[in-house]
């Protein structure tokens, strides 16, 4: 049978392996991000409205200048249900935008970075393992 402190070691190896892989994997998601995005200041336009599966939900009307200094002003793909308080018309925005297609953006807010919630998650479960190894230097 394995030892309190073989079992307390195991745990704090594994929490120290989840934690150094869950932060290079969300360093690889922002680093990917940021290579294939540029990033401006936007303004809100306006709303438009949704109706889905899911009830209404809002999507934001946007514009900002590329980096060719081309107006763009465009609809959100990404539509949620929020309230209006929090993007009111006027308040800025950062956009992160297709730098071959400018016409192609999401508002950082909507952004979901799935490799990066894939390393959070990584240094969540380390986090966890090296608090239940502590827990287990208790008893």
């Amino acid at each position: 049978m394995l030892s309190l402190l073989t079992i307390e070691t195991i745990l704090i190896l594994l929490a120290t392996i989840f934690l150094v892989l869950g932060y290079f994997i969300n360093r690889e998601g922002e680093k990917r991000k940021h290579a294939r995005t540029i990033s401006t200041k936007g303004v809100v336009t306006g709303y438009q409205e949704r109706v889905d599966e899911d009830g209404h939900t809002v999507a934001l009307c946007v514009s900002y200048v590329d980096d060719q200094g081309k107006l763009i002003e465009g609809v959100t793909d990404i539509s949620k249900t929020f309230s209006l308080d929090k993007f009111p018309i006027g308040r800025e925005v950062t956009i992160l935008y297709d730098p071959l297609d400018s016409s192609k953006f999401i508002v950082k807010e909507f952004d979901v970075n799935v490799l990066g919630l894939v390393g959070k998650i990584f240094m969540g479960v380390g986090l966890l393992l090296l608090l239940s190894g502590g827990i287990l230097t208790l008893f």
